[in-house]
């Protein structure tokens, strides 16, 4: 008996790509991974992964980019340093979206954005 499986729905990187393409980040994003196997979808989304080497690209730590990452415990953050080289900017603290939330605030506290905060 399976009680519990997670995985990628096939559409995900398709949604999330138009998703992007619909979005004008005018400030600052934010994405938030709740699940491992997302993780490689968003990055593919976000035109963040080297199609050569399917690593996280060099310049992803520019200090002016506008889109951040959060994940929601530390096993999605393993496996997205793991598999991709990829480090979150957000990992919660409490694996629960109010976690990730304190944690985005925070982050954004830190570098004096949270009043550019926009929810959509």
């Amino acid at each position: 008996m399976e009680v519990y499986r997670t995985g990628e729905l096939e559409e995900f990187e398709f949604h999330f790509t138009q998703t992007l393409a619909q979005t004008k980040v005018e400030t600052v994003m934010w994405v938030v991974v709740f699940s491992p196997t997302a993780g490689e979808g968003m990055l593919r989304g976000l035109g963040w992964l080297n199609k050569a080497s399917g690593r996280v690209k060099a310049y992803i730590g520019d200090p002016g980019r506008k889109t951040f990452v959060a994940c929601i415990g530390p096993t999605t953050r393993d496996y997205l340093v793991q598999e991709f080289g990829f480090e979150p900017d957000v990992i919660a603290k409490k694996p629960s979206p109010q976690g990730v939330m304190v944690g985005m605030e925070s982050f954004m506290k830190e570098r004096g954005l949270w009043a550019s905060l926009r929810c959509i």
